[in-house]
């Protein structure tokens, strides 16, 4: 009898499974159209290919020796059938060509709004960084100014009783 080996018993423990990043609301429908585009050119490419198909049996046909008048018909039936099917075809990528392009659109704008909402942040969080700085800078020049406008009061100040000694001392 063969050991199987159990991951949680020694080593390592196994990886946590990682969540598939969320996708839009907007990018799943155009995906899921182009899904639905892609699945009807695969049905019409099997029509076209069976038409073809017809085509050249009604070509074999018509070219056999005893071929009648309708089977050379049927040729030119084949061939209409096959012009049309090739038309749905062609118009059937075209969808598909649009549809890609749809989700194309839709990644770019949700890109877009991702950016435009990072932006707002940055901008909000430059603009709340300049007002803490110039909260702090009238702090500073408050500060500054009154060191100043004290200093100037001290020495007019001091001027003052100077004078004032003066003038009492020349009285008395």
């Amino acid at each position: 009898m063969a050991r199987t080996k159990t991951t949680s018993a020694r080593g390592r423990k196994p990886a946590a499974a990682k969540a598939a990043p969320a996708v839009p609301a907007v990018v799943s429908k155009a995906t899921t159209a182009v899904d639905k585009a892609e699945a009807a050119v695969v049905k019409q490419q099997a029509r076209v290919d069976a038409a073809t198909k017809k085509v050249t049996e009604a070509r074999s046909k018509a070219a056999a020796p005893k071929a009648t008048a309708a089977t050379k018909r049927s040729v030119a039936t084949a061939r209409t059938r096959l012009a049309a099917e090739k038309e749905k075809l062609v118009a059937l990528r075209q969808a598909v060509r649009e549809a890609k392009t749809s989700v194309k659109v839709a990644e770019l704008k949700v890109q877009v709004a991702g950016v435009a909402e990072k932006t707002k942040e940055t901008v909000s969080q430059f603009q709340d960084s300049l007002v803490a700085k110039a909260e702090a800078d009238m702090l500073k020049a408050v500060e500054k100014f009154k060191t100043q406008w004290m200093a100037t009061r001290k020495r007019l100040d001091t001027k003052k009783v100077k004078t004032k000694a003066v003038v009492v001392v020349a009285v008395v």
